[in-house]
């Protein structure tokens, strides 16, 4: 999927990348950032779920420390060399914006600023967008991004991707020979990276055929975790307090990512949940690792 990103982009065209949950469509975006870079392309990349976009696009932009519109600071750093900004998790606006709409018009006016560089302006600026197919193909906002009827032109522009499922081979080069040994149920699942994600955290004993459902290898992984955090000595139970205010503080506030500072009553569980893998710490912000 990441040379097929570089490929459209290659030709001048913008990207949507879409792809069920879990199979990897923020990695394709992290891959693509590194031949960005290694190439020295310039790039602008923003997690939506993390920056929901707000009041208009200079506005917007200057919430993200830039002097104005994202677009317009990407291109005026960019001059008329090829630049590319990057929009990663674009089904977040439907489910943490409380103004969605708005951010969805947002995005449509970066779309806009882009094509009137790139027409007006001798720019050589793309897009991409990283977004759940099920959000791609049934939101009428997100799906107005890109079906302008009075656009043809824009929908000639935009080239879309689908990020599919882990090949076995993949798996198994990852797993080793330990995958020979699964059931076909087992194999399925963890073809799906952020099931192959949790398989990876489960100990040796607890990587069972019996399991037949990704929510029972998650349910096996928070045992184990539960279980570690009691040997040594603390109370497993304030792990799932944790988790239920964290959970309660991201539906109320409308963003995956939080201060750590609101949680202060359970730093010290925050801190063994991100070394297992569960919790992100960055920039004194905690939040799930996959939403």
């Amino acid at each position: 999927s990441t040379e097929r990103i570089i490929h459209e982009i290659d030709a001048g065209k913008s990207v949507v990348l879409h792809g069920k949950a879990g199979v990897g469509k923020s990695g394709c975006v992290r891959e693509f950032i590194n031949y960005l870079e290694s190439n020295h392309i310039d790039y602008l990349a923003i997690q939506l779920d993390k920056h929901i976009p707000h009041d208009f696009a200079d506005k917007y932009g200057e919430s993200l420390g830039l002097p104005g519109s994202p677009v317009s600071c990407l291109s005026a750093i960019s001059g008329s060399k090829p630049c590319v900004l990057i929009l990663d998790q674009l089904d977040a606006l439907r489910w943490t914006a409380m103004h969605s709409s708005t951010a969805l018009d947002i995005c449509k006016e970066m779309i806009e600023q882009v094509r009137a560089i790139n027409k007006h302006a001798s720019g050589h600026m793309s897009v991409v967008f990283s977004v759940r197919t099920f959000d791609y193909e049934n939101d009428a906002g997100i799906q107005s991004l890109f079906n302008e009827e009075e656009q043809e032109e824009r929908d000639s522009s935009w080239a879309e991707i689908n990020v599919g499922i882990l090949t076995d081979d993949e798996v198994k080069q990852i797993i080793g020979d330990e995958y020979d040994k699964l059931t076909g149920r087992v194999k399925e699942l963890i073809r799906v990276p952020s099931s192959l994600y949790v398989w990876l955290k489960l100990d040796s004993k607890r990587r069972s055929n019996q399991i037949t459902s990704s929510q029972e290898m998650v349910r096996s992984w928070w045992s184990q975790i539960q279980d570690n955090y009691a040997a040594a000595g603390h109370n497993g139970d304030s792990l799932a307090s944790c988790i239920d205010e964290l959970v309660a503080a991201i539906s109320n506030s409308a963003s995956f990512s939080l201060p750590h500072a609101m949680f202060p009553k359970y730093t010290h569980e925050i801190k063994f949940l991100a070394s297992c893998g569960v919790l992100r710490l960055e920039n004194n912000t905690v939040s799930f690792v996959h939403q």
